[in-house]
């Protein structure tokens, strides 16, 4: 294990910030494979950074502080992740606006059966709690899910308890719709 790496374990801001320097380029361009645009790719990489400066001194050591804990490894992984995230985001919400301004491309059979479960779906929707309606209007949008709880000013897991109770709630009331 290098000396940057043993620096930050211990808790030195000024070693991570080396670190930064030192990594930034090739982990931006890593990003950018996967994400296809250089802001985003700059943001991932700033975010990965910034998870590891909010690290608490103890967690630093349990994640790589031993044998198998690989600061340069990780920090591959953490931004491969972050960055196929973030096309995936992109691209929904591509696909999202897409559809809205050029139309459905799709073609339904049967507009009969199409307009019943639409009605359906807006009935079922407006039985929801209006909090679970809104992260649900959300989490469809393509907003990942700490994203839904800074801009509502909640927390993570409240977002991710109310979009598992919207959707148990909708199972419910679907079966009976359609029984």
């Amino acid at each position: 294990m290098d000396e940057l790496t043993h620096r930050y374990i211990r808790g030195d801001a000024d070693a991570l910030a080396e670190l930064f320097i030192k990594k930034q380029p090739s982990l931006r361009l890593l990003a950018y494979q996967y994400c296809r645009d250089a802001e985003t790719a700059k943001d991932v990489v700033q975010e990965v950074f910034e998870k590891l400066a909010g690290l608490e001194p103890e967690l630093r050591a349990s994640w790589f502080d031993t044998e198998s804990g690989n600061l340069p490894a990780w920090l591959h992984v953490a931004v491969r992740n972050k960055a196929m995230d973030a096309a995936k985001v992109r691209a929904k919400r591509g696909k999202i606006l897409e559809s809205v301004r050029y139309g459905s491309t799709g073609t339904l059979e049967n507009k009969a059966s199409e307009r019943i479960c639409r009605d359906g779906m807006q009935k079922i929707l407006g039985n929801l709690q209006p909090r679970q309606r809104e992260v649900l209007a959300m989490h469809i949008d393509g907003y990942r899910n700490e994203e839904i709880a800074d801009s509502l000013g909640i927390t993570y897991n409240t977002v991710k308890n109310n979009i598992y109770e919207a959707r148990q709630r909708i199972r419910r009331l679907w079966r009976t719709f359609m029984e």
